[in-house]
């Protein structure tokens, strides 16, 4: 349908320039093609013009200038198409007598008559091919509308059927994830519990650092009082207290440390228990 009506209102422009074609001569035009050309420019002008002011009789169309604006031109253009119509009539009377035709004495007797057809004529095609190219754009316009419409309601009825789907799939998705950190959980726990037993069997009280140093000054002490009897070579008594301390912080100071893994293994207490029918025995 809009297509039909924007044929139909092509076909009008069509033949307004037929009609006013010879009207051109007016303006010095003497080529055909060129005096077609300048009546379609003429009538698809004026078409138009006409169209948008149909337009500005919808109510919020335009803006309130716009619409005064539109609709002056539109009086503006239906009163030179009267006078085109009227001067068109003249012009082919004035033919008519110089070729001698008969029309030139139907259109003497019937002057009002002819001027009135001319002038009809004149002003409906463009008339008509505006009317029929604002209800074919209008069309067209809707017709876009619900195209687009149609493929949003196209689009959300597709994402509506996979939307279950990807909740349902999101949903295992998380239900993994929880299993994976439940199972991570107990795993810890069960780390905790082993790594709890083990330093209650061992002993897992770690005493403060600052015991090494009064441990090491201790043995330090001892082995000066020993080398008193040197007293009369100081060095060798100073010797003695330093190497006796360093010594004995290093060894207080692996004591101290926590023990590495193997050491932690090697350590450690471990019972294998072979059950049996008649009980458990080691």
């Amino acid at each position: 349908m809009p297509t039909f009506m924007v044929i139909i209102g092509l076909f009008a422009m069509f033949a307004e320039a037929e009609m006013l074609s010879p009207f051109t001569d007016l303006f010095g035009i003497a080529n055909p093609i060129g005096q077609r050309l300048a009546a379609f420019a003429i009538g698809c002008a004026c078409a138009n013009i006409l169209h948008l002011t149909i337009e500005s009789l919808s109510p919020g169309r335009f803006e309130a200038y716009k619409q005064t604006l539109l609709r002056v031109l539109g009086v503006f253009c239906i009163v030179g198409l009267v006078w085109a119509g009227i001067a068109r009539g003249q012009q082919a009377a004035f033919g008519a007598t110089l070729s001698g035709s008969p029309l030139a004495d139907f259109i003497g007797k019937n002057t009002v008559l002819a001027m009135i057809v001319y002038t009809f004529f004149t002003v409906a095609l463009p008339v008509a091919g505006a009317v029929a190219i604002n209800f074919g754009t209008k069309a067209a316009r809707e017709w876009r509308e619900y195209l687009l419409a149609k493929r949003d309601v196209a689009q959300l009825t597709a994402i509506a059927a996979k939307a279950p789907k990807e909740l349902e799939s999101e949903e295992q998705r998380l239900r993994h994830e929880l299993n994976t950190l439940e199972a991570a959980k107990q795993e810890w726990q069960k780390s905790y519990i082993v790594q709890h037993q083990r330093g209650a069997a061992i002993g897992a009280a770690q005493t403060p650092k600052w015991m090494i140093w009064v441990k090491a000054g201790f043995v330090a002490l001892v082995a000066l009082l020993l080398s008193l009897p040197a007293i009369k070579m100081p060095f060798i008594p100073i010797v003695i207290a330093l190497t006796a301390y360093v010594g004995a912080w290093i060894y207080f100071h692996k004591a101290w440390a926590p023990p590495k893994p193997h050491q932690l293994y090697a350590q450690q207490n471990v019972e294998f228990r072979i059950p049996n029918r008649l009980g458990d025995g080691r």
